[in-house]
């Protein structure tokens, strides 16, 4: 079975460049090391979905406090120069919730992660 790193074109460049993933340390904790996400969702992963702040006015109309919108696959797909995948057999990856525990992610924040990935699995296209 393979777990998949989904991300958009807009990053291929780095990719090439660096000739290897790697993860992000954008809003994680001062103790906290960066991972690199995977999924076993075959066709997308709603919780890669990059974010774009909201105007004022898209905050009034959302009703819901938020000052994200997080980006459909489409808009994912328009905005970042289309989707691509990664690959690597779930074998080779630390599991959920020990890959969060080895990044020093505290448990509030390993279990809103892993209520958000509940979330939305059960909102993926599939």
């Amino acid at each position: 079975m393979l777990a998949w790193h989904y991300t958009v074109g807009l990053k291929l460049p780095l990719i090439r460049e660096s000739g290897c993933l790697r993860p992000t340390d954008v809003n994680i904790g001062p103790d906290e090391r960066p991972v690199l996400w995977f999924s076993t969702a075959p066709y997308w992963e709603p919780t890669s979905a990059k974010m774009r702040p909201r105007s004022s006015q898209e905050r009034l109309a959302a009703n819901d406090g938020l000052p994200f919108h997080r980006l459909s696959m489409q808009e994912n797909a328009e905005l970042g120069e289309g989707l691509y995948r990664f690959g690597l057999p779930v074998s080779a990856l630390i599991q959920w919730p020990e890959i969060g525990k080895r990044a020093g992610i505290r448990a509030p924040m390993r279990n809103a992660l892993n209520r958000a990935g509940k979330t939305n699995w059960r909102k993926s296209p599939l």
